[in-house]
């Protein structure tokens, strides 16, 4: 990695401060699975929650359809989790009211053949209203992103 880079965490980092997002995910598509990138929790959030979360999506397969993270890879389209249409016991809607989150967009980006390449999650406390604008922000932050 080159000194002048900023590191994964910290580009992730940078979109969670910008959509005053409570936790991000970055994750690369392998073979059957999401391999996890990084991960940056806001400060509100406990430490033994970000944790947990952390290593619990080290590595997600893509079996696993009722994540919004999966769905997103899957299906090339961004996904819209909200808590309160989730189940609170499994999934998304286990760690989004863990995160203290009302919903989660998850973005795939694409590189140049139209192949998704990574997905990039937030999980939202409220922030802006539009879903649209918030998959349209982190699309256009995280297609320069290089791993």
């Amino acid at each position: 990695m080159s000194g002048d880079r900023p590191s994964n965490h910290d580009l992730l980092a940078s979109l969670l401060a910008r959509l005053d997002a409570r936790a991000a995910g970055w994750w690369r598509i392998g073979d059957g699975v999401l391999v996890q990138v990084a991960f940056a929790a806001s400060e509100e959030l406990a430490e033994e929650v970000a944790q947990s979360f952390a290593a619990a999506t080290l590595s997600v397969s893509l079996d696993e359809t009722g994540l919004g993270i999966v769905h997103a890879a899957l299906s090339g389209e961004p996904a819209v989790s909200r808590a309160d249409d989730l189940p609170s016991d499994t999934g998304s809607g286990l760690w989004l009211r863990r995160f203290g989150a009302v919903r989660s967009v998850a973005v795939p980006v694409l590189d140049g053949s139209g192949r998704v390449v990574r997905v990039v999650s937030v999980a939202l406390a409220e922030g802006p209203p539009d879903d649209v604008a918030v998959a349209g922000w982190i699309q256009e932050t995280a297609e320069e992103w290089t791993e």
